[in-house]
């Protein structure tokens, strides 16, 4: 269990959306592998950092996540 304080549902999911889930344990990035659309599980104890960037409608409108891909 991480020494994180994150409040869970009763099936022990903290966040979830159609990208990503959250545990008390770890960050699961949905379809991260291509083509395979296998998910990716991170532990939390090995995230070191995490940025935020609001998205700003017309500078990054065409911009895409490319996780996973291998170019």
């Amino acid at each position: 269990m991480s020494n994180y304080n994150i409040l869970c549902d009763e099936d022990n999911v903290c966040y979830e959306d159609s990208f990503c889930k959250l545990t008390p344990t770890s960050l699961i990035l949905k379809t991260y592998y291509f083509p395979s659309g296998n998910d990716k599980t991170i532990k939390l104890t090995d995230i070191q950092l995490v940025y935020y960037k609001q998205q700003k409608m017309i500078k990054d409108v065409f911009k895409i996540q490319t996780w996973g891909m291998i170019f």
